[in-house]
């Protein structure tokens, strides 16, 4: 059995669907044109594919999602449910694991009739912290698909995976014991209650973000780790 998983830039061949089989023929002329030169014995592998065998699995970016909790706050959204991450942010899982300890933390703090509370308060310490993280895939994306190679062979680290202190220093249980009572007090205010999360990159004003824009400025020859305010590092 061969398994092996090819990542393109996204030209719109590709669909949402649940059967998105491709041929060979198709996926030879595509890594041709993304990355020429493979050795002979890959393409030969790949013509021997069964039919159905190839799946085009179309990558599904979403925007923002602010509210992961039902009306009544006993339904809850967590990892990618919540916030979808592309592969290339090395992070989706990690985020998921910090929204578990996170939620089961604050469901412990509010106790067993606190529960549509805690939810939302798990809510609030998540969102802006994740909404960062998700960035960090438009970054590395950039980076690996964008890449001047002639630079990368005089220095390597332009390549190399951006994973900032910020996401791997995190403790999201000592974070969610230091700061349920203020984020409490601001769910069961109605938001009057000032407060304000910390843990996203020192110095960031955090506001939302569309993929449209993102997109946008990737278009325009922007760099998308030039645009983060704060310190990302």
């Amino acid at each position: 059995m061969t398994n092996a998983i090819l990542i393109h830039q996204d030209n719109g061949s590709a669909s949402e669907s649940w059967t998105p089989d491709v041929e060979p023929a198709e996926v030879l002329k595509v890594m041709e044109k993304e990355a020429p030169g493979w050795h002979p014995a890959v393409p030969a592998i790949m013509k021997t594919s069964p039919k159905g065998s190839i799946i085009h699995w179309k990558l599904m970016w979403r925007d923002l999602c602010e509210n992961w909790t039902s009306p009544a706050g006993r339904v809850v959204q967590v990892g990618d449910s919540a916030h979808s991450f592309l592969p290339s942010s090395g992070n989706g899982a990690s985020q998921a694991i910090e929204d578990a300890i996170t939620l089961a933390t604050c469901l412990k703090l509010g106790g067993r009739s606190g529960v549509p509370i805690a939810t939302r308060v798990y809510n609030k310490l998540r969102y802006e912290r994740v909404s960062c993280a998700q960035k960090m895939s438009f970054v590395n994306s950039q980076i690996k698909h964008h890449t001047d190679w002639a630079a990368v062979a005089q220095n390597p680290k332009l390549i190399r995976t951006r994973f900032p202190r910020w996401i791997y220093q995190h403790d999201p249980e000592a974070y969610a014991y230091e700061k349920f009572g203020l984020a409490f007090n601001h769910v069961v205010s109605g938001g009057e209650a000032e407060f304000q999360n910390s843990n996203f990159p020192p110095g960031h004003v955090f506001r939302g973000w569309t993929i449209e824009e993102v997109q946008k400025e990737i278009k325009a020859g922007k760099k998308v780790e030039a645009l983060l305010d704060g310190d990302w590092s």
